[in-house]
């Protein structure tokens, strides 16, 4: 992968544009794709840049050498310098992860969009990592996901754009997977569970329901569900 200035001219001016060239194996061939839009010449001038073009090349030759150490820094890592400590208490899910065969769906509706990285993969593992060890996503990606038995492949970056994703196509989600837990499993929805830590019943006595409980907002005179 390298990165490199696209210039563009079109009626406004010249307009700047970082692009990133990797292989895409698909496509058998190079292809690229927008890293980052800087903007149109003269405007970047108007803002105290005097060579807009000289100043974002700098910017680039930073990428590459950057890219090229961590390159090279994966390349010298030792095995002595990775944990062999590995987290398997998952395994159970995975296997009904697996079962549901949820992943051809979640597959195509990624043809959708331009990522670099497989979508189910990315949620499932941390899916999987917060079964074992929940944490922020920050320390998840850093010291949990490692730790998982599988290797994930993505940057902390990616995995960020793969959560917004998620977040848009939540819904189609939750169906898919509603749909193939349909296919295997009886659904009884005669009784459900909900997160109620946060709320109370205001009742005169205890009943099978909903007990005598520490509440939240202090109260004494509360059941919770």
């Amino acid at each position: 992968m390298a990165y490199f200035l696209k210039k563009t001219k079109n009626k406004k001016g010249l307009y700047l544009q970082i692009y990133e060239s990797f292989y895409d194996p698909e496509r058998g061939h190079t292809a690229h794709k927008s890293y980052k839009p800087i903007g149109y010449v003269h405007e970047l001038q108007a803002k105290g840049i005097d060579d807009p073009i000289s100043h974002f090349k700098e910017e680039v030759n930073q990428l590459n050498q950057d890219f090229q150490t961590t390159k090279n820094a994966k390349k010298a890592l030792q095995i002595s310098d990775e944990s062999p400590e590995k987290l398997i208490g998952y395994f159970p899910l995975k296997n009904i992860n697996d079962k549901l065969s949820v992943k051809k769906y979640i597959d195509l509706m990624q043809t959708a969009t331009d990522f670099r990285f497989n979508v189910f993969d990315m949620m499932s593992s941390l899916v999987y990592a917060r079964l074992v060890h929940p944490c922020s996503k920050s320390k998840t990606y850093d010291e949990i996901i490692p730790k998982l038995f599988e290797t994930y492949d993505f940057s902390l970056n990616q995995l960020y754009d793969g959560l917004e994703y998620i977040g848009c196509e939540y819904e189609k989600i939750i169906e898919i997977y509603n749909h193939q837990i349909h296919q295997l499993y009886h659904f009884d929805t005669s009784h459900t569970y909900f997160d109620c830590t946060n709320f109370y019943f205001e009742i005169d006595k205890e009943d099978d329901f909903r007990k005598k409980g520490p509440s939240n907002c202090s109260r004494s005179d509360t059941s919770l569900g």
